[in-house]
């Protein structure tokens, strides 16, 4: 990404026409994470083709690169809602790796109050986990608990969210 945080945002939110579910801008390499919906696949390369992609022509305030994941499953606490507030609480996006194949691995992820959203996706990493807590210690013991006591994680890469 390069330019304005909100200009971008702005002109991501405009030209996805209502299929983003979700938009956190973070610390770390990637500028920011954004969570697209749509009815099938056909419709959701169109969107990404079509409508973020373009973007990337801009001269200022632009998309400078995208990772596409394809979420295959996933579990939530409770429906995203593209907002224009930032997160009330430390949020952080957990990008994973796993040496499992079990379906279920994201269910019981889930059963952490700290976990807010798991999915398998299909992509350099296995899952993303949005994980969610009050302070930061919080959401460091949350994410040791929850991610790096279990053998089943081979690697991870976390970006706290910033708005």
């Amino acid at each position: 990404m390069s330019g304005n945080v909100e200009e971008v945002d702005r002109k991501l939110r405009s030209a996805a026409n209502g299929h983003i579910d979700l938009i956190h801008w973070l610390l770390g390499p990637n500028d920011m994470i954004v969570h697209v919906h749509a009815k099938n696949f056909k419709e959701l390369l169109r969107v990404i083709d079509e409508r973020v992609l373009p973007l990337k022509n801009l001269v200022h305030n632009k998309i400078a690169s995208t990772e596409t994941l394809i979420v295959t499953s996933s579990n939530a606490r409770a429906a995203f809602k593209l907002s224009d507030t930032k997160p009330k609480e430390l949020n952080a996006w957990v990008f994973a790796n796993t040496n499992s194949n079990d379906p279920k691995l994201g269910s019981r992820l889930m059963e952490d109050k700290n976990v807010f959203y798991v999915a398998h996706v299909i992509g350099r990493f296995d899952m993303v986990l949005l994980i969610k807590a009050p302070t930061l210690p919080s959401l460091m013991s949350a994410i040791d608990k929850t991610l790096r006591t279990k053998n089943y994680f081979t690697g991870t890469d976390t970006r706290i969210v910033l708005m």
